[in-house]
Protein backbone atom coordinates (compact mmCIF):
# COMPACT_ATOMS: atom_id res chain seq x y z
CA UNK A 1 0.00 0.00 0.00
CA UNK A 2 1.51 3.34 -1.06
CA UNK A 3 2.20 6.14 1.41
CA UNK A 4 -0.33 8.33 -0.40
CA UNK A 5 -3.14 5.79 0.10
CA UNK A 6 -2.22 5.37 3.75
CA UNK A 7 -2.29 9.16 4.20
CA UNK A 8 -5.71 9.41 2.52
CA UNK A 9 -7.13 6.69 4.79
CA UNK A 10 -5.82 8.51 7.87
CA UNK A 11 -7.38 11.78 6.72
CA UNK A 12 -10.74 10.11 6.08
CA UNK A 13 -10.73 8.39 9.47
CA UNK A 14 -10.30 11.72 11.23
CA UNK A 15 -13.92 12.42 10.28
CA UNK A 16 -15.24 9.32 12.07
CA UNK A 17 -15.44 8.78 15.85
CA UNK A 18 -13.62 5.87 17.46
CA UNK A 19 -15.71 3.63 19.71
CA UNK A 20 -14.39 2.64 23.12
CA UNK A 21 -16.52 0.59 25.50
CA UNK A 22 -18.64 -2.56 25.68
CA UNK A 23 -21.04 -4.10 23.18
CA UNK A 24 -23.16 -7.15 24.01
CA UNK A 25 -24.69 -9.18 21.17
CA UNK A 26 -27.36 -11.88 21.46
CA UNK A 27 -27.28 -14.66 18.85
CA UNK A 28 -30.25 -16.97 18.20
CA UNK A 29 -30.09 -19.87 15.75
CA UNK A 30 -33.22 -21.49 14.36
CA UNK A 31 -33.24 -25.20 15.16
CA UNK A 32 -31.97 -27.13 12.14
CA UNK A 33 -30.83 -30.78 12.00
CA UNK A 34 -28.03 -29.70 9.66
CA UNK A 35 -26.15 -28.74 12.84
CA UNK A 36 -25.90 -32.46 13.68
CA UNK A 37 -23.10 -32.66 11.11
CA UNK A 38 -21.37 -29.41 12.09
CA UNK A 39 -17.72 -30.04 13.03
CA UNK A 40 -17.90 -27.40 15.78
CA UNK A 41 -20.24 -29.64 17.78
CA UNK A 42 -18.88 -33.01 16.63
CA UNK A 43 -15.30 -32.15 17.65
CA UNK A 44 -16.44 -31.09 21.13
CA UNK A 45 -18.98 -33.85 21.71
CA UNK A 46 -21.59 -31.17 22.36
CA UNK A 47 -25.32 -31.10 21.76
CA UNK A 48 -25.87 -28.34 19.22
CA UNK A 49 -29.05 -27.31 21.02
CA UNK A 50 -26.89 -25.96 23.87
CA UNK A 51 -25.64 -23.33 21.43
CA UNK A 52 -28.87 -22.23 19.77
CA UNK A 53 -28.79 -19.15 21.98
CA UNK A 54 -25.43 -17.56 22.72
CA UNK A 55 -24.10 -14.22 23.89
CA UNK A 56 -21.03 -12.37 22.71
CA UNK A 57 -19.39 -9.66 24.82
CA UNK A 58 -17.06 -7.23 23.05
CA UNK A 59 -14.64 -5.06 25.02
CA UNK A 60 -13.33 -2.47 22.54
CA UNK A 61 -10.38 -0.15 23.12
CA UNK A 62 -9.75 1.66 19.85
CA UNK A 63 -8.07 -0.81 17.46
CA UNK A 64 -8.25 -3.66 19.99
CA UNK A 65 -11.23 -5.94 20.62
CA UNK A 66 -11.59 -8.67 23.24
CA UNK A 67 -14.46 -11.13 22.78
CA UNK A 68 -16.05 -13.57 25.23
CA UNK A 69 -18.55 -16.04 23.73
CA UNK A 70 -21.04 -17.51 26.22
CA UNK A 71 -23.33 -20.52 25.80
CA UNK A 72 -26.91 -20.85 27.08
CA UNK A 73 -25.58 -21.56 30.59
CA UNK A 74 -23.50 -18.35 30.36
CA UNK A 75 -20.28 -20.37 30.45
CA UNK A 76 -17.47 -19.00 28.26
CA UNK A 77 -16.77 -21.38 25.37
CA UNK A 78 -14.45 -19.14 23.33
CA UNK A 79 -12.24 -16.12 23.94
CA UNK A 80 -10.74 -14.00 21.16
CA UNK A 81 -8.43 -11.02 20.98
CA UNK A 82 -8.18 -8.88 17.87
CA UNK A 83 -5.54 -6.18 17.41
CA UNK A 84 -6.21 -4.28 14.19
CA UNK A 85 -6.42 -7.06 11.57
CA UNK A 86 -4.70 -9.71 13.69
CA UNK A 87 -7.02 -12.24 15.34
CA UNK A 88 -6.07 -14.62 18.15
CA UNK A 89 -8.08 -17.34 19.93
CA UNK A 90 -7.45 -18.71 23.40
CA UNK A 91 -6.33 -22.29 22.95
CA UNK A 92 -8.33 -25.10 24.54
CA UNK A 93 -5.38 -27.48 24.17
CA UNK A 94 -2.54 -25.50 25.72
CA UNK A 95 -1.66 -22.26 27.47
CA UNK A 96 -1.87 -19.03 25.53
CA UNK A 97 -3.42 -17.93 22.26
CA UNK A 98 -3.12 -19.08 18.66
CA UNK A 99 -3.25 -16.75 15.67
CA UNK A 100 -6.10 -17.32 13.22
CA UNK A 101 -5.98 -16.59 9.51
CA UNK A 102 -9.60 -16.98 8.44
CA UNK A 103 -12.05 -14.10 8.23
CA UNK A 104 -15.58 -14.04 9.63
CA UNK A 105 -18.23 -14.56 6.96
CA UNK A 106 -19.68 -11.07 7.34
CA UNK A 107 -16.17 -9.65 7.17
CA UNK A 108 -16.08 -10.81 3.54
CA UNK A 109 -19.12 -8.74 2.53
CA UNK A 110 -18.10 -5.98 0.13
CA UNK A 111 -21.26 -3.86 0.18
CA UNK A 112 -24.52 -3.53 2.11
CA UNK A 113 -27.25 -2.48 -0.31
CA UNK A 114 -29.94 -0.16 1.06
CA UNK A 115 -33.52 -1.45 0.50
CA UNK A 116 -36.95 -0.33 1.69
CA UNK A 117 -37.58 -0.87 5.37
CA UNK A 118 -36.64 0.61 8.73
CA UNK A 119 -37.48 0.23 12.43
CA UNK A 120 -36.44 1.50 15.83
CA UNK A 121 -33.97 -0.51 17.92
CA UNK A 122 -31.92 0.63 20.93
CA UNK A 123 -33.64 3.98 20.54
CA UNK A 124 -32.09 4.32 17.08
CA UNK A 125 -33.77 4.47 13.68
CA UNK A 126 -32.11 1.65 11.77
CA UNK A 127 -32.37 1.05 8.02
CA UNK A 128 -32.67 -2.24 6.19
CA UNK A 129 -29.83 -3.49 3.96
CA UNK A 130 -29.23 -6.69 1.98
CA UNK A 131 -25.89 -8.30 1.19
CA UNK A 132 -24.18 -11.57 0.27
CA UNK A 133 -20.76 -13.09 0.78
CA UNK A 134 -18.70 -13.12 -2.46
CA UNK A 135 -19.44 -16.84 -2.94
CA UNK A 136 -23.17 -16.19 -2.59
CA UNK A 137 -23.64 -18.95 0.00
CA UNK A 138 -24.62 -16.61 2.85
CA UNK A 139 -27.32 -13.94 2.69
CA UNK A 140 -27.60 -11.07 5.16
CA UNK A 141 -30.64 -8.99 5.99
CA UNK A 142 -29.24 -6.24 8.18
CA UNK A 143 -30.56 -3.21 10.05
CA UNK A 144 -27.91 -0.50 10.28
CA UNK A 145 -27.77 2.80 12.13
CA UNK A 146 -26.46 4.98 9.30
CA UNK A 147 -26.29 8.06 11.52
CA UNK A 148 -22.99 6.97 13.07
CA UNK A 149 -19.97 5.44 11.34
CA UNK A 150 -17.13 4.39 13.61
CA UNK A 151 -13.55 4.42 12.39
CA UNK A 152 -13.08 0.72 13.24
CA UNK A 153 -15.12 -0.26 10.17
CA UNK A 154 -11.80 -0.58 8.30
CA UNK A 155 -10.95 -3.76 10.24
CA UNK A 156 -12.25 -7.23 9.37
CA UNK A 157 -12.82 -10.31 11.55
CA UNK A 158 -14.79 -9.52 14.73
CA UNK A 159 -14.96 -5.75 14.19
CA UNK A 160 -17.01 -6.46 11.04
CA UNK A 161 -19.80 -7.94 13.17
CA UNK A 162 -20.79 -4.48 14.40
CA UNK A 163 -18.93 -1.83 12.38
CA UNK A 164 -19.56 -1.30 8.66
CA UNK A 165 -18.81 1.50 6.22
CA UNK A 166 -22.57 2.20 6.21
CA UNK A 167 -22.82 2.49 10.00
CA UNK A 168 -23.43 0.46 13.16
CA UNK A 169 -24.84 -3.02 12.48
CA UNK A 170 -27.58 -3.34 15.12
CA UNK A 171 -29.55 -6.36 13.88
CA UNK A 172 -28.66 -9.08 11.43
CA UNK A 173 -30.37 -12.14 9.91
CA UNK A 174 -27.79 -14.56 8.51
CA UNK A 175 -29.03 -17.32 6.18
CA UNK A 176 -26.68 -20.11 5.06
CA UNK A 177 -27.70 -21.43 1.66
CA UNK A 178 -28.86 -23.93 0.50
CA UNK A 179 -29.43 -25.59 3.91
CA UNK A 180 -31.29 -22.53 5.20
CA UNK A 181 -29.48 -22.44 8.51
CA UNK A 182 -30.60 -19.13 10.01
CA UNK A 183 -29.03 -17.05 12.78
CA UNK A 184 -30.29 -13.75 14.21
CA UNK A 185 -27.79 -11.40 15.84
CA UNK A 186 -28.94 -8.35 17.78
CA UNK A 187 -27.02 -5.81 19.81
CA UNK A 188 -28.47 -6.00 23.31
CA UNK A 189 -26.54 -3.04 24.68
CA UNK A 190 -23.84 -0.62 23.62
CA UNK A 191 -22.06 1.21 26.45
CA UNK A 192 -19.36 3.77 25.65
CA UNK A 193 -16.83 3.85 28.48
CA UNK A 194 -13.12 4.01 29.14
CA UNK A 195 -11.31 0.69 29.28
CA UNK A 196 -7.79 -0.67 29.57
CA UNK A 197 -7.17 -3.71 27.38
CA UNK A 198 -3.78 -4.31 28.98
CA UNK A 199 -5.56 -5.43 32.15
CA UNK A 200 -7.47 -8.04 30.14
CA UNK A 201 -4.26 -9.09 28.38
CA UNK A 202 -2.60 -9.72 31.75
CA UNK A 203 -5.54 -11.65 33.16
CA UNK A 204 -5.87 -13.77 30.02
CA UNK A 205 -2.15 -14.44 29.65
CA UNK A 206 -1.94 -12.74 26.26
CA UNK A 207 1.57 -11.54 25.36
Amino acid sequence: MSNLIILLIKVLLLNFPEFTGEIIINHVKEDNEAYLHDSFFLDRGKDYKEYLKTTEIFIICGDTLISFALDMSLDTFATYIQVKDNLFKKSSQKEGFIKLGYNTAIGKVKKFERVNGSKTMLGRRVKKHLSFTPSGNIEYESYIDTEVIYSQYIYKYLFAKVFTQEGLLVNNKETYLPKNKIKYSTIKSIIPKQCNCNIYFENLGFH
